[in-house]
Formats: structure tokens, C-alpha cells, sequence
């Protein structure tokens, strides 16, 4: 069976029950982007006189599948080439 964020393109976000300290996220989850698996934190945070969630995205890197690298850049393999750690030009710069 299914969890319910296998699917691509779908994630979810639950509260951290296990929050200890001030630092650590209000709300913790998981998400398939690019069929690979990214765990989701964030944050309650004032801006502009309002609350906002800030989040923070992690891919999950399997032992037996994960390329080998010196720079951790599962994240940068994610969203770019990854040419020797040259990221992909964004298409807003």
C-alpha cells in the first residue's frame, strides 16, 4: 500500500510533536519530487506583519543508490546539473 506522499508531485506536512527547542521546526513532512524522496521542515515566522511558514527542503539519500560525492549535493542533484557542483542557470536570473 501506498503512504500517502508517494505520489509524485504531493507531500505533506504534520506538526513536530518532538519539538524541544526554539530552533527546531514547528511542522515536519515528506514529499516525492523528481521521483525522489525530500523531507520538508518549517518554520512560523513573523514578516510584514504577518505570519509566514518558511521551509526548508532535504533529499533523502539511500545508501545503495546514492551517487558518490565529496559535496553532500543530493539537494543540488535535485534541481541541477550538477557539473562538477555548476547549478543549473535559473530561469529567472
Amino acid at each position: 500500500m501506498k503512504s500517502h506522499y508517494e505520489t509524485v508531485g504531493r507531500g505533506y506536512l504534520t506538526k513536530n510533536k518532538f519539538k524541544k527547542k526554539d530552533n527546531e521546526p514547528f511542522f515536519k513532512g515528506k514529499a516525492t519530487v523528481n521521483n525522489k524522496e525530500v523531507n520538508i521542515a518549517g518554520w512560523i515566522k513573523q514578516k510584514d506583519g504577518g505570519q509566514i511558514i518558511s521551509l526548508s527542503f532535504d533529499v533523502e539519500t539511500k545508501p545503495e543508490s546514492a551517487p558518490q560525492q565529496n559535496n553532500g549535493g543530493a539537494l543540488e542533484d535535485l534541481f541541477s546539473d550538477n557539473v562538477k557542483g555548476n547549478p543549473k542557470k535559473l530561469p529567472f536570473e
